[in-house]
């Protein structure tokens, strides 16, 4: 009798590995469903993401998360994708070809100006990998409406990176200064430069102008846009500023070097310099005035500590009016092993969208080491990213509000600095004009 059941239960092992072996070795082949798969994944106190799953020999289908009207004929879309995977989007009148950021891809596209609706197909591809499955979706021409028609109005380009409205004129080279608007601008500069030298010992005036991201990027300007032969608004005020006792720091060479760096100076989803990209702009500033302060060098790379970590995306994707929550992007944030003066929540939780309530108001900053020069910093919301690791490399630090521009000489005289900084976006030359 044991002898039986030995045999039978032997017998059942071997089925069972059978039909278990069968069950790999036949899985059929990928057929896509008409809708993606898709998984939500949580955790506690962390907003779900879609997770797609993907084929070994087919890409998988992107999933469309925003797809609306950002103009009466212009269609943006948002969505998650394969990783690194070439976005093809298709309407009645132009192809447009994306390239993902990473599992996310930002793009947009033209229709047709007539009151029927029009389709727009949308496919993804990866390397070594057939096509996916194309997603159809229904647009229509809306006349008047316009997604943030001012300054913050978005273009995409095809690198899944938005640009705002903004900075379309530095780029196009429409917005130049005239020559009595250079003189006043020098007129401006040098009684900033004579008050200094009359109230404090070899006090200068430093600025930091942070190049637009399509400065940087220029060769990857929306289609609509046209770039500006010969010179820029920004090239005159480097210019003018660098013909008086002041400086200007001029950023760009440094940006563009780094600019495809595994650490991106740049974001695609937000219209600011990443913590990468402000860490290169310190270190043109440290690289000044150390000159005089030999201390104020600024430390090696791989002491801040960078690495890119997945956050929400930035405020590219709030004035497309799309959903933060579901458009991600990994972004470089600094970790350093030394110790920082000040420590500030500068961001949204979660996410890369800056909390300007967290730095925006006057504030003094020590390290308390003699051997740095002291400084007084007017900036706007460039200065966020830097607003943590600049102090660390000054005895003391003196805030003033950020978006304050004037030249708060009281202010100035209770720090009896060693440098008066200005840290200002090319988009915001118009307020240090005046």
């Amino acid at each position: 009798m044991k002898k039986l059941l030995l045999i039978f239960i032997s017998a059942v092992c071997f089925m069972f590995s059978a039909c278990r072996m069968q069950t790999i070795d036949s899985v059929p082949a990928y057929k896509p469903a008409e809708n993606p798969v898709v998984m939500e994944m949580s955790a506690c106190g962390t907003p779900s993401f879609p997770i797609i799953l993907a084929d070994s020999e087919i890409t998988a289908p992107p999933v469309i998360n925003h797809f609306h009207n950002t103009e009466p004929d212009l269609i943006s879309i948002g969505g998650k994708c394969e990783k690194d995977a070439v976005i093809t989007i298709e309407s009645d009148i132009e192809t447009v070809v994306v390239n993902a950021y990473g599992e996310y891809f930002l793009g947009s596209v033209y229709i047709p100006q007539t009151p029927s609706e029009t389709q727009v197909t949308i496919t993804s591809k990866v390397q070594n990998k057939a096509s996916a499955v194309p997603v159809v979706k229904t647009a229509s021409y809306r006349e008047g409406v316009y997604v943030n028609d001012g300054e913050w109005h978005i273009l995409v380009n095809n690198f899944s990176q938005g640009f705002a409205k903004s900075t379309f004129a530095d780029y196009e080279g429409t917005n130049l200064l005239t020559e009595a608007q250079l003189e006043a601008f020098r007129e401006n500069i040098t009684e900033k430069t004579d008050f200094l030298s009359q109230n404090f010992e070899d006090c200068q005036l430093i600025y930091m102008i942070v190049p637009n991201p399509l400065t940087i990027y220029d060769d990857r300007a929306p289609d609509t846009l046209k770039k500006a032969e010969g010179v820029t608004r920004l090239d005159q005020v480097i210019q003018t500023i660098n013909s008086t006792d002041a400086v200007a720091l001029d950023l760009r060479g440094v940006l563009k070097e780094n600019r495809d760096n595994v650490f991106s100076p740049y974001l695609h989803t937000d219209s600011h310099w990443s913590e990468y990209g402000a860490y290169l702009g310190l270190g043109v500033l440290c690289d000044y005035i150390s000159e005089k302060f030999p201390e104020a060098k600024i430390h090696p790379e791989e002491q801040y500590g960078f690495e890119n970590r997945t956050v929400k995306g930035g405020d590219v994707i709030y004035y497309l009016n799309m959903n933060e929550n579901l458009q991600w992007e990994s972004a470089p944030f600094f970790n350093p092993s030394f110790s920082l003066p000040v420590s500030a929540e500068k961001y949204l939780p979660d996410s890369m969208r800056m909390d300007f309530n967290a730095t925006s108001s006057r504030r003094k900053i020590s390290t308390g080491n003699p051997s740095l020069p002291d400084c007084v910093v007017f900036r706007d919301s460039y200065g966020i990213a830097l607003y943590e690791i600049l102090p660390e490399r000054f005895n003391n630090t003196r805030y003033y509000y950020t978006w304050g521009y004037n030249f708060d000489k009281k202010y100035i005289s209770e720090a009896n600095p060693d440098y008066v900084i200005y840290i200002i976006a090319e988009r915001n030359i118009d307020n240090i004009l005046k």
